[in-house]
């Protein structure tokens, strides 16, 4: 092959590797709470690098993303979830899915 084709192609293709590979978790605020509360809406904001363009999932006993709020920076996402008063305390995965591998996030239900 050419050698200009071989770098028109490299140049073509390394953003869109570059793109899906840059996709983080920065920071989720706030980084933990409390079960038990009487009032049971958790607001979380997440942000990482393009996050907005993943979807967030939650497994676990007591907590369910009830929506999902996207801004104009594509790097913040809020989650909006409920935390039922028969949540346990312990430690769950936040699974964030998209173009790219899935994003998790350990998150924690203090007592």
């Amino acid at each position: 092959m050419n050698g200009k084709i071989v770098v028109l192609l490299l140049s073509l293709f390394m953003p869109l590797t570059a793109c899906a590979a840059d996709a983080t978790i920065d920071r989720v605020e706030p980084p933990f709470w409390w079960t038990g509360f009487k009032e049971t809406e958790l607001q979380l904001m997440v942000h990482g690098n393009a996050i907005s363009t993943y979807t967030p999932s939650i497994d676990y006993s007591g907590v369910s993303i009830e929506r999902i709020e996207k801004v104009k920076s594509p790097n913040y996402l809020f989650l909006y979830l409920d935390v039922s008063p028969k949540a346990s305390s312990g430690s769950f995965d936040i699974n964030f899915s998209g173009k790219g591998p899935t994003l998790t996030h350990s998150y924690r239900l203090l007592e």
